[in-house]
C-alpha cells in the first residue's frame, strides 16, 4: 500500500508540474514573436546578434564549470552576423558537443544559445542544423527530471516558432521523416505524449486542415 501511495503521490506531482507547461507554451509563443521583431542593439545603437545577447545574459545566471568551458570553446566571434556566417560550423559544432552531454549542468543556457543561434541565421540553421540538433534534444527526454524535460520541450517550441516559416512548408519532414510523431506513441510515457502534442500545436494550428490529413497517424500508434 505504501508503494502504491508513493506512486500516486509522484504522479500527482508530475501532473502538477506538466499541467503548467501549456501556459508556458502560450506565453512563449507571444514572447517569441516579439523577440523575432526586436533585434538587440549595443550601446552605440548598432545591431548585435541574438546569440551574443543570450551569452551575455547567461553569464550572469550560470556560473557552472561546464558553461565556462562552453563559452571558452565558443569564442568571441559572435557579435555580428558576418562573424556568425564565417564561424557558423564551429558554433554549431560547439553547441552540439555540449547539448549532447546528458550530465551537463548547463543545459538551460546552452539551449538558450541554440535558439538564439537559430534566430540569427534561421534559413541556414533550418537547412543545415535543425535536424541534427533535434535528436540530440530528444535524447534528454529519457531523463526523469521534470526540469530537464521542460527545458528541452521549451527549447523545441522556441525553435518551432523561430523556424515556423520553413516548418509549415515541410511539416512532413518533421513529423514523419524525422519521426517527431514517435513522441506521441506508447513508446514514451504519457507526459511526453502530452508535451509533444502541445509543442506540435504551435505549428498545427496554422496548417490547413486538408494538408494535415496527410500526416494522420493511426489511432493504434497513439495508445498509451
Amino acid at each position: 500500500m505504501k508503494g502504491k501511495a508513493g506512486r500516486q503521490s509522484h504522479k500527482a506531482t508530475n501532473t502538477f508540474v506538466f499541467r503548467g507547461f501549456g501556459e508556458k507554451v502560450r506565453a512563449l509563443r507571444v514572447s517569441a514573436r516579439k523577440y523575432l521583431l526586436q533585434r538587440p542593439q549595443n550601446t552605440e545603437g548598432e545591431n548585435t546578434t541574438f546569440i551574443y545577447e543570450a551569452v551575455c545574459k547567461a553569464k550572469d545566471l550560470n556560473v557552472t564549470q561546464e558553461f565556462k568551458t562552453f563559452l571558452r570553446e565558443l569564442g568571441n566571434e559572435i557579435q555580428t552576423t558576418g562573424q556568425l556566417v564565417i564561424h557558423e560550423n564551429h558554433i554549431a559544432s560547439c553547441i552540439s558537443t555540449h547539448i549532447s552531454n546528458p550530465e551537463t549542468s548547463a543545459l538551460q543556457p546552452v539551449c538558450d544559445v541554440l535558439v538564439a543561434f537559430a534566430n540569427d541565421l534561421p534559413q541556414e540553421f533550418y537547412s543545415k542544423h535543425f535536424y541534427n540538433f533535434l535528436p540530440k534534444l530528444i535524447v534528454h527526454l529519457s531523463m526523469k527530471d521534470p526540469e530537464v524535460i521542460e527545458t528541452v520541450f521549451l527549447c523545441i517550441v522556441s525553435l518551432f516558432v523561430v523556424l515556423q516559416k520553413y516548418l509549415y512548408e515541410d511539416f512532413y519532414t518533421l513529423y514523419h521523416v524525422n519521426k517527431f510523431s514517435h513522441l506521441l506513441s506508447k513508446s514514451y510515457p504519457w507526459y511526453i505524449n502530452e508535451l509533444a502534442a502541445q509543442s506540435l500545436g504551435v505549428l498545427v494550428r496554422k496548417i490547413p486542415k486538408q494538408k494535415l490529413v496527410h500526416f494522420y497517424v493511426p489511432e493504434k500508434t497513439q495508445e498509451r
